[in-house]
Order: structure tokens, then sequence, then C-alpha cells
């Protein structure tokens, strides 16, 4: 994000991946990567240490659909609606655009209420309006031509996914409305390791965002972090409010975060020693009980299949 220096904090070896159902005679020339995990000394963004091909795991097979979960199309039907009730409600013809839709829920509901709004995915998605890109300085040039300028700029379990952080915010750069708001929701690296939550790092999390280092992170590209959320899905996560420098005043939630963080010392790396042997625990302890189980004559079978379970 800012080229600074990056330490190793855990390496959990080769690793497929999550989302390739691969059939049997694929499984020789199967796909594999180095899955460690590291933190930056400057501006202390924690990321995966090595790059994933984006084509490899965005595209028009890709399996995850949100409306299939009651629980997050319920999230993301309530997310649209706060926004007519508080952000967009006294705004002249709004517009706001999802980068990395999936399924599209949050559109939709936006597109039943009449409001302008458009998809950047470049998997493709039907039933809202869809620009077929990645979002970046020149697919938000487009965009700015045709509808003008954002009043949202919306990303769930996305901007976590995009190693060129700063195509993304080039792009907010060009699109974003001069009193706009760039809003994105992603894992929270606190309740990782609190949870001993392992199972959220892997190839679709390439970043795994802190209050701080998203400050950090929009400071630098010349916006400002406004306010801070928890959020109960996923595991846990954090929604962030972005905005133009200057442009609003921060909610008291983003300092009473950062506070919690330093207190919680998430950026030590005596903390994820502790999490790394959290988790080498947790993988002896299965791998006893798998070998106690079979060694009896039992049968062990796993049911579902979603990403994180690699």
């Amino acid at each position: 994000m800012c080229a600074g220096p990056l330490r190793e904090l855990a390496d959990f070896g080769r690793q497929p991946l999550s989302q390739a159902f691969v059939r049997p005679d694929e499984v020789s020339t199967e796909f594999c990567y180095q899955l460690a995990v590291g933190i930056c000394t400057d501006c202390t963004m924690v990321q995966l240490l090595h790059e994933i091909p984006t084509a490899a795991m965005v595209h028009e097979g890709y399996p995850y659909h949100s409306s299939n979960s009651t629980v997050m199309r319920r999230h993301f039907q309530d997310t649209a609606l706060s926004w007519l009730d508080n952000e967009l409600t006294d705004r002249e013809d709004p517009f706001v655009i999802e980068i990395g839709c999936n399924d599209g829920v949050t559109l939709q509901t936006l597109r039943d209420k009449g409001v302008r709004h458009l998809a950047v995915e470049p998997s493709g998605i039907a039933g809202v309006r869809v620009h077929k890109a990645f979002f970046n300085a020149a697919s938000a040039a487009e965009i700015h031509s045709a509808d003008g300028p954002a009043d949202i700029v919306y990303a769930a379990n996305t901007i976590c996914a995009l190693p060129d952080i700063a195509s993304v915010f080039a792009g907010l750069a060009v699109v974003l409305a001069d009193d706009g708001l760039f809003v994105f929701e992603d894992p929270y690296l606190g309740e990782i390791l609190a949870r001993t939550s392992f199972d959220q790092i892997y190839d679709e999390h390439f970043f795994y965002f802190t209050v701080r280092s998203v400050q950090n992170m929009a400071d630098r590209f010349g916006f400002e972090l406004v306010d801070v959320e928890r959020l109960p899905v996923h595991g846990g996560q954090i929604r962030y409010s972005v905005a133009r420098r200057g442009r609003r005043v921060p909610t008291p939630a983003v300092a009473v975060l950062l506070l919690e963080e330093e207190g919680a010392r998430l950026t030590s790396p005596v903390v994820f020693e502790d999490f790394v042997a959290r988790v080498d625990r947790t993988r002896d302890s299965l791998m006893s009980l798998l070998r106690r189980l079979t060694e009896a004559g039992h049968t062990v079978v796993g049911y579902g299949a979603t990403a994180k379970s690699a």
C-alpha cells in the first residue's frame, strides 16, 4: 500500500485457491500459492506477502452469491435502506456506485426505490446496471462522464481483496462527489486475532484492516477516515466511511476504536506469535481427534464448501 518494508507474521504453507473446484484429472496441475501474512512497519497495514492473480479468483463462474444467505441478504437490504433515510434523503437525484456487487442485492434494493445506481463488477451480473470492469481511474472517468459524481461509493468484502489499492483511490478521486462518502466493510483484524479466526486468512483476503491502517491508507491518498461501525456479520467486520479530506468531521467512534487498538497492541509481533500458537494448538487438537475417530473405525464426513473452509 505504501511501499514500506514488510515483516512476516505467519506462514501457513502452500495452499490451493479457495474457490477452485477442480476435477480429478486437474489435481496434478492445480494452482497453489504460499499463504504468508506480514505487516508494513511504516503504515501498519497487515497483508498477504504473495499476490494471487486477480483473474484466477474473479470470473463469471464465481460460485458465491450473497443472496443465498438470508442473514446477508437482510444485511445488505438494511444497509441500502439506511442510506435512503440518512445520507441520501436530502440529495436531488442521488447516485450510488457499488464496487464488486456480487449478485446485486444491495443495488436491487436501491433500484426498487428508484435510485440511480451502477455496479462496477468485472464478473458481470443481471438485474442491476453494470459497468463490466475493475474500478480504477479509467473506469471512473467513463462513469463520471455518463452519470456524473457519485454520492456514495460502496464495497462489501471487496476492498480487502484488491492488492492494487492505489487504483481504487485513483478512481475515487475522479468520481466521488465533493461531499460524498466511500463506504466499505471488511473483516476486522482485531476480531480475527481475538477469535483465533485463522480461516479469515486466505487468498481472497489480501488486506487485514485495522482502524489505524485504514486511517493511514485514506490519508496517503488525500482522503480522511470519518466514521467506523462494528458489524456482527462474517465473523466480525468494521464498516469504514471515508470522505475527501476536510469535508467532514470524524465521529467520536474513530478515536474510540483507535484507543482500543492501541490497548490491544494489534500491530505487535508478540500478539501475532500468540495467535499462531493458538492456531497450531487448534490444528493439533483437530488432527488428534480425526486420527482417534478413524482408528476407532468411525467415518468422518465434511459438509459444506465455504471458501474459508479450505
